[in-house]
């Protein structure tokens, strides 16, 4: 495969990524990773162009390190984000076979589409509401490639995507007057009830963390785009299973959203 490359665009992208994350103060080991970061960054944003399928096109953006427990546990001072592929969504109601993870994680979320193009800098959250298009009760299934009894730095995790593997939607409605940092989120795994959280458990609210990515993407040269995706966090407690564990029918419930589930089988 050709592949060609924005050199330009990829070192705007790549040096406005790692400044923002050495502003932060974090342990990040930067002369090894400098040029891992250029290229990264350059692929996250579409600065690197090639055919490489629509099953790797980029539809969206996944943020972690959201809640002040994740912060403290990675020793990190704000939040994150990876790339979303088309490959990693699975229909409403679909299945992922738990073979196709390292270790599996299920978080309950509240997503976004975005319907214009994020090309400012807002400063309140609730200018977003005029560039989204719709909300939607999410689940993702993120994995942990690292192997067991690992602790990846916060340079390894980004690298990977912030764990990125999996994600489906639940159908969206306009944002309205939906509070969303209020709304009750209920996990549910073969219909019972494994974990509880509120919108506020993603930076205080899911139009927060948006607000969040939308400032870090310009910062680094980018911009959130019409029809892409946002995952704004796990709300509540982050479940992780082991491949042979995971089997089971997981569906989320968002009050104001409705629900959302998948059925992880047995790994093989």
């Amino acid at each position: 495969m050709t592949i060609g490359v924005d050199r330009a665009g990829m070192i705007k992208v790549g040096q406005g990524l790692q400044a923002r994350l050495s502003s932060r103060g974090d342990a990040i080991r930067r002369g090894r990773m400098r040029f891992l970061w250029l290229i990264l960054a350059g692929l996250a944003l579409g600065c690197v162009s090639g055919a490489s399928g629509a099953a790797d096109e980029a539809v969206g953006y996944k943020l972690g390190f959201t809640s002040a427990a994740a912060q403290q546990r990675f020793g990190v001072a704000s939040p994150a984000w990876g790339r979303l592929l088309a490959r990693m969504r699975v229909p409403r109601g679909g299945e992922v076979s738990a073979s196709s993870f390292s270790r599996v994680f299920v978080e309950a979320e509240i997503a976004f589409t975005i319907g214009r193009r994020v090309d400012v800098r807002l400063e309140d959250a609730s200018e977003l509401r005029a560039y989204v298009r719709t909300v939607h009760p999410a689940l993702e299934l993120p994995d942990w490639r690292f192997g067991s009894g690992a602790k990846p730095g916060v340079d390894e995790i980004l690298a990977d995507g912030v764990g990125a593997h999996r994600f489906v939607l639940g159908s969206g409605r306009e944002p309205g007057d939906v509070k969303l940092a209020t709304a009750a989120a209920v996990l549910e795994r073969d219909g019972d009830r494994i974990g509880r959280g509120r919108g506020a458990d993603a930076l205080g609210s899911p139009w927060l963390a948006l607000l969040w990515l939308s400032h870090a993407l310009l910062d680094a040269g980018g911009a959130l785009e019409p029809g892409e995706i946002v995952l704004t966090g796990a709300l509540g407690p982050v479940h992780a299973f082991a491949p042979d564990e995971a089997a089971g029918d997981y569906r989320v419930t968002v009050e104001g959203l409705g629900s959302v589930g998948v059925t992880i089988t047995p790994a093989r």
